[in-house]
């Protein structure tokens, strides 16, 4: 479809460019299509290129989602900004706040980029508990295994940068490992994460 291929260069500089960011973001095509999902949406629900984006939102937003959309390709918006519901895999609703721009070619709308901003991200799954390691060196563990840095790890939990390495020390201790990937590459065998 010329259309797609025209997506596809309007974004071939942008998309490598988002790939490592932590954010939650999406690429549509001219007819709702998603094209592209980040890598932390597509952790979330698995590949979801070639469906429809309404088929993710709540039901009782789709209209609201579809109505944006209009109003881009009619030219009377650019961009929006909208509460809205995602319907988790499990049924579950994940309240967001949608950021989209319409991407066109210069003559037509040929896609859609957006971003979910002030987006808690759903609950990870519950980890099989390990008889010996605490809960919040279980959270711990979870985060290592999502590539957090201690720095960030310390935002998330609100503990301090020394107070996130003193659990990990001590999960490395109750592991037996010595560094991330090994606690990660164990838990993994053991089904902690």
């Amino acid at each position: 479809m010329r259309l797609d291929k025209e997506l596809k260069a309007l974004t071939a500089d942008i998309v490598p460019a988002l790939e490592d960011l932590q954010i939650c973001a999406f690429l549509l095509d001219r007819d709702g299509k998603i094209r592209w999902l980040s890598k932390r949406l597509e952790g979330i629900y698995g590949d979801l290129r070639g469906r429809g984006f309404w088929s993710v939102v709540a039901p009782g937003d789709r209209e609201k989602v579809k109505s944006e959309r209009t109003q881009k390709l009619l030219g009377v918006k650019r961009s929006s900004m909208y509460d809205s519901h995602l319907m988790l895999p499990d049924g579950t609703l994940w309240p967001v706040e949608i950021n989209s721009v319409s991407l066109d070619d210069g003559s037509q709308v040929v896609g859609f980029f957006g971003v979910l901003d002030n987006a808690e991200l759903p609950p990870a799954k519950p980890l099989r508990a390990h008889d010996k390691l605490t809960p919040r060196q279980q959270e711990v563990l979870r985060l290592l295994g999502t590539g957090l840095s201690t720095k960030q790890m310390a935002k998330e939990l609100h503990l301090s940068v020394e107070t996130v390495r003193s659990h990990i020390r001590a999960l490395f201790n109750v592991l037996g490992v010595h560094s991330r990937l090994e606690a990660i590459a164990i838990a993994h065998t053991q089904g902690l994460l």
